[in-house]
């Protein structure tokens, strides 16, 4: 599951909002919403272009993307 709340901060602390960050990532603002709040998975492919936008480093990535 995503930590919705920790991946909106870090892509608020990065200077983006939903809208931008969705454009970044190649995908419409609602898929963006649905895949945020859990209603759709993300693929490994966009956790990755997620990290690389976001400064995530390998470590962290279960942080905001497979917690429990």
């Amino acid at each position: 599951m995503t930590n919705t709340a920790k991946l909106k901060g870090r892509i608020i602390e990065y200077g983006y909002n939903l809208s931008t960050f969705a454009d970044e990532m190649k995908m419409s603002p609602p898929a963006l919403r649905k895949k945020i709040t859990n209603k759709a998975d993300f693929r490994a492919s966009e956790i990755l272009h997620a990290c690389k936008l976001l400064n995530i480093s390998q470590p962290e990535i279960p942080i905001y993307f497979f917690c429990g």
